[in-house]
């Protein structure tokens, strides 16, 4: 079910739980990469860097950012889900890194969660 905050209401076999989503559009260091990318000769890594320079911060200090700044929407109690929507197939390599950032940072039991389940990135 839609809502306002959190974003989604899930339902299954009675258990509820909630989802925030995120959405990161696609930013020039994206568009940096997928250059370096398609530029690489065959069968070569490409070298891709880090939005640090564009954005101020990098792609996982952004994502622990959000998960921080979106933790008074989540439901006390229950089960809540932050998901990760990006333009950039760049960012789901960052996610891990995102999470074990989020949770050095959020020191408050109330707001911490598991490293598993705090970020998904599609």
């Amino acid at each position: 079910m839609l809502r306002e905050s959190p974003d989604l209401q899930i339902e299954l076999g009675g258990q509820v739980a909630y989802a925030e989503v995120k959405h990161f559009c696609q930013k020039n260091q994206d568009k940096l990469n997928e250059q370096a990318m398609l530029n690489a000769r065959g069968g070569i890594l490409a070298l891709l860097d880090e939005p640090t320079a564009t954005e101020g911060n990098s792609a996982w200090e952004q994502i622990a950012d959000v998960a921080i700044k979106k933790a008074s929407q989540y439901v006390e109690g229950a089960a809540n889900i932050l998901v990760v929507e990006s333009d950039s197939e760049c960012l789901e390599l960052t996610v891990t890194s995102a999470v074990h950032e989020y949770d050095k940072r959020c020191l408050h039991p109330l707001i911490r969660r598991s490293a598993d389940s705090a970020v998904s990135c599609w």
